[in-house]
């Protein structure tokens, strides 16, 4: 699945080409031709887990260190997403480990649920933010003064 969108995020018009690739085979990562490309080329990622399946949060755990291998950083903009809040009761992953994965990894972190859509909106806002303060943070470091930047157009993939 693929959307683009204009969107305006604090005062900031751009354009985001988001794709969700939900088809991934569970080893992956490097050996995924068909998307692998494509997903090299993504300014900022999404990844998601259900906290009621303990197996897509253990391939969710495999995304971040991949991710910076491919673009050769040490951080990158990325956001682990806790899915399906709603279903406590069925927890397979405690909130605990999806903070440890976060920390380890240096990427932000989220909880939504289906029961509050607003949820999903809000996490999306986080993950282009943090792109935003990536791309301001390196600027800084080339240039050495700030500047206003701008940001036309943005690849999002959720994984």
């Amino acid at each position: 699945n693929s959307y683009k969108r204009r969107c305006v995020v604090d005062n900031r018009e751009f354009r985001i080409n988001l794709q969700a690739v939900s088809d991934i085979p569970g080893d992956y990562l490097p050996g995924f031709v068909g998307m692998h490309g494509q997903l090299r080329r993504g300014d900022m990622y999404m990844l998601v887990y259900s906290i009621t399946s303990r197996a897509s949060f253990t391939r969710v755990t495999r995304y971040p260190n991949q991710i910076l291998q491919w673009k050769d950083k040490s951080a990158y903009p990325m956001l682990i997403v806790r899915n399906h809040a709603e279903q406590g009761q069925r927890r397979e992953v405690s909130t605990q480990e999806g903070i440890a994965l976060a920390r380890e990894t240096g990427c932000h972190i989220c909880e939504i649920s289906a029961d509050y859509p607003d949820h999903l909106q809000e996490a999306f806002l986080d993950l282009v933010r943090a792109r935003w303060r990536y791309e301001d943070q390196k600027y800084l470091r080339i240039r050495g003064y700030e500047d206003a930047i701008t940001y036309e157009h943005l690849k999002a993939f959720i994984l």
